[in-house]
């Protein structure tokens, strides 16, 4: 059986080494978005839609599509309250005001809760 000590050195490598390789990872996909700009810079500029497709290096097509920002919240809670639109929202539940309410000792229906263990490296 591996010691307490020899699993904690397990712990500690491992991170270190994900550690590593989210510092290659974020600088790869730097890289890659650096590229795709680019990449669609140039389409936009030359009013294309797709590139030409050949068997070794594929083709790419550019696709514009409109995302939603959100400038002013008070007039978009306004809006969905009004007209209910509760579908414009993602369906998630904020921990933080979930946790707050159940400190406060108010019970919400409809949550089921379960526990999420993590560990936190102290020196």
């Amino acid at each position: 059986m591996i010691s307490l000590k020899a699993m904690m050195k397990q712990v500690d490598m491992k991170r270190a080494k994900v550690a590593r390789l989210n510092v290659q990872l974020k600088e790869a996909n730097a890289a890659k978005l650096d590229a795709e700009t680019d990449l669609i810079d140039y389409m936009i500029k030359e009013n294309m839609k797709s590139t030409t497709r050949d068997a070794a290096t594929g083709g790419y097509t550019l696709k514009q599509t409109n995302v939603p920002s959100v400038v002013d919240w008070g007039k978009l809670d306004a809006y969905i309250l009004r007209y209910k639109a509760l579908d414009m929202l993602q369906r998630r539940v904020s921990s933080t005001a979930w946790r707050e309410r159940m400190e406060a000792g108010k019970k919400v229906p409809g949550i089921d809760v379960y526990t999420k263990y993590s560990l936190t490296k102290v020196k």
